[in-house]
């Protein structure tokens, strides 16, 4: 869906991707700040993320979480 904004020059899509950036960045934003509250410091965030996700997930479902944060910042950048 992001792509087809992406490839059409209409007037629709411009708004259209509009909406979306500011959904998918509020989306992130939340996500993090809950987070952030949750472990209070980027710290401890960072060791969670790294000792009791990793290695509760299997190869392929982390590889599927590296795959969606890498395409997102991707189209995050698009915006810029």
């Amino acid at each position: 869906m992001l792509f087809l904004f992406a490839t059409s020059k209409s007037e629709n899509s411009i708004i259209g991707y509009q909406v979306v950036k500011k959904h998918v960045t509020k989306a992130l934003g939340d996500a993090t700040k809950s987070l952030l509250l949750t472990f209070k410091t980027k710290k401890t965030l960072g060791l969670f993320l790294k000792f009791s996700i990793y290695k509760r997930l299997s190869w392929n479902s982390w590889h599927h979480l590296w795959t969606i944060r890498k395409n997102t910042r991707r189209v995050l950048s698009a915006f810029k």
